[in-house]
């Protein structure tokens, strides 16, 4: 049990026993009795590396990784302060992960087939926090069958990056250029880019430039290089084939307000390092920006418009389809309040397959990577996809609009992946697809309302706590056809749709990794849902008539942000209906927190470019 902020105190007992919150002092007391006694040897946990994730603008996060604890019930409670602040506040504990094997599709991933162990340890991440503000974290290990340890660290969250004064200016004209130029200048781009130097600036003035560019630019962290429109125009790089702008080994490289228009990719990054991209308007292009690679880290892609080619999102259909608008793979990144359309998928991690070094190379996975408030629409395949991520990778406030799947997480190496306050409306297939055997779901507070079934996904997702969402379909078969062979899963403070009353076709849900045979259930109401798995106790049924100003969408028909209102009607059922999440549930205009993104009364986030 314990305390919010002066509200009502609540249970934590929907999470699993290893994941619930203990006071600091429970934790010291807990400890001392089990050293006391004698434990299993594979019970017993014995500490080792502990890494605290890049900070990014709002976000910090840790792995601690472990030994022992094969029954996999040591906690980690997580605490947190501005430095030299009085009160501490509760975290969502660490989340356990122990050794899940995800699984492959030999057919479609070829040569990474075959299950795959992730690591053993605790890992999980604090929202939410301000930009450059140091915080004081405490972390408290405990394992009731002996073993425990405690971590104080003082971490600084990063500041959105703004480029400080150049010691040098350069011009960059387009070559038909007949007026006065400011010196230096250049009328060649090659030439231009050849001379940048540490604290440099490259304005780039109005018109039509040659794209193509393999820029070998490194610069640093108090003398980055910037590439920046001039302001007297559009400040255009177009090319017919190949990429605009290969940035690929750079680092401290800025670019702000350009075009890329034309060809394969607007912006290969491979293994770029602090890459700024911001308010770059990248259009007509295959990929959007790309980086498939395990080396880079900490970019900050803000601000932008990336337009693919595709003429159409549906039918879906792979012949002559664009890509992907941005696909990042590494540690650190910020992409956020970009606005992105008109590709196979919009925003993802780069399918980079396993974590690179294996279970090992605990220093080169996927992990601390932030998707917020991006405006996501019109793709054939996914809106946003964090397939391959290992752990710390957070998506909230996000706007999905007019796919086939709103969010995929096929697989998952470990997590947790946290999906907080985003909105799906108008998907043809599975508003969430968790194929493959991804392990470490934090699903909280979404809003989702899908042309087919409320929620379908193939059955074979693990370790996964999901609370506080709505969850809408129009198709009038099961309103859940999923499962999780994870005792550790858990959904409950959820709205569930229902089309169909059939008795035998609301839920059908599953423990053993398929929909068919003796595991196979199917529920004709929450109750009995509830019963037959421990799921959904404090769950309800809702409809559309819950939003303010949206209805199911219809087939064919494309729907923007602005035309579908899915805040909460002022007497909806919805309202008050959820838990209290630490660290995750921000403001509440009632006795506890609504279902869904959107809290009664409180602003709807801004989504896209500001």
């Amino acid at each position: 049990m314990f305390r919010l902020r002066g509200k009502r105190t609540f249970s934590l007992e929907f999470f699993p026993v290893g994941l619930r919150l203990l006071p600091l002092l429970a934790c010291a007391f807990i400890a001392i009795l089990v050293l006391a006694n004698s434990a299993r040897a594979g019970d017993a946990l014995r500490t080792g590396a502990f890494r605290v994730d890049p900070p990014t603008l709002h976000s910090a996060s840790f792995r601690w990784y472990i030994e022992g604890d094969d029954d996999g019930d040591a906690s980690c409670a997580v605490y947190y302060r501005k430095q030299g602040g009085e009160e501490w506040r509760d975290a969502l504990p660490l989340l356990r992960i122990n050794r899940e094997e995800v699984d492959r599709d030999f057919e479609h991933y070829g040569e990474n087939a075959g299950r795959y162990a992730v690591g053993n340890l605790l890992a999980g991440s604090i929202l939410f926090l301000e930009p450059d503000c140091a915080y004081e974290v405490r972390l408290a290990l405990v394992d009731p069958d002996g073993g425990s340890g405690s971590q104080q660290v003082v971490l600084r969250t990063r500041k959105e990056p703004r480029a400080p004064e150049p010691s040098r200016v350069l011009h960059l004209y387009p070559a038909d250029f007949s007026g006065a130029m400011e010196s230096p200048s250049f009328t060649s781009p090659p030439r231009a880019f050849a001379a940048l130097a540490p604290g440099t600036e490259l304005r780039v003035h109005a018109g039509e430039h040659v794209g193509g560019l393999s820029l070998s630019l490194r610069g640093s962290e108090v003398a980055p290089i910037v590439i920046r429109a001039a302001g007297d125009g559009a400040a255009v790089f177009s090319v017919d084939a190949g990429n605009n702008f290969d940035l690929s080994n750079t680092a401290h490289v800025f670019v702000e307000g350009l075009v890329l228009r034309g060809g394969r990719m607007g912006l290969l990054a491979q293994n770029a390092r602090h890459l700024v991209v911001r308010g770059c308007l990248i259009e007509e292009v295959r990929y959007g920006i790309y980086n498939g690679l395990a080396a880079s880290e900490n970019w900050y892609i803000a601000d932008n418009i990336l337009t693919g080619t595709d003429g159409h999102w549906e039918p879906r259909t792979q012949e002559d389809a664009a890509e992907t608008g941005i696909a990042v793979y590494g540690r650190g990144h910020v992409v956020e309040y970009n606005r992105i359309s008109r590709f196979w998928d919009a925003l993802t991690v780069a399918d980079f397959g396993r974590p690179p070094g294996g279970v090992e190379g605990i220093d080169r996975h996927c992990v601390a990577i932030d998707f917020n408030n991006n405006d996501l629409f019109n793709t054939r395949d996914d809106l946003l996809e964090v397939d391959f991520a290992s752990h710390n990778v957070r998506v909230w406030n996000n706007q999905l609009f007019n796919s086939h799947t709103g969010i995929s997480a096929q697989p998952l190496y470990g997590g947790p992946v946290y999906f907080v306050s985003n909105v799906i409306y108008s998907v043809n297939g599975s508003t969430y697809k968790f194929h493959n055997w991804p392990a470490g779901i934090y699903a909280f507070h979404n809003t989702s309302v899908g042309r087919a079934v409320a929620f379908s996904s193939a059955p074979l997702w693990q370790n996964a706590t999901l609370l506080n969402n709505l969850f809408l379909g129009a198709g009038d078969g099961y309103t859940m056809e999923s499962g999780s062979p994870d005792p550790r899963t858990h959904l409950d403070y959820n709205g569930w749709s229902r089309n169909n009353e059939d008795p035998q076709r609301f839920i059908k849900f599953t423990n053993d990794g398929t929909l068919s045979g003796a595991a196979s259930f199917r529920f004709g109401s929450l109750r009995e849902y509830y019963r037959g798995t421990g799921n959904g106790e404090h769950s309800l049924i809702v409809s559309p008539a819950i939003f303010a100003g949206a209805a199911y969408p219809e087939h064919g028909v494309d729907y923007s942000g602005e035309l579908v209102d899915l805040r909460l009607q002022p007497r909806a059922v919805a309202i008050d209906a959820g838990v209290f999440l630490p660290n995750i549930t921000r403001k509440v205009t009632g006795e506890r927190p609504d279902l869904g993104a959107y809290e009664w009364g409180v602003r709807v986030p801004h989504y896209g470019p500001r």
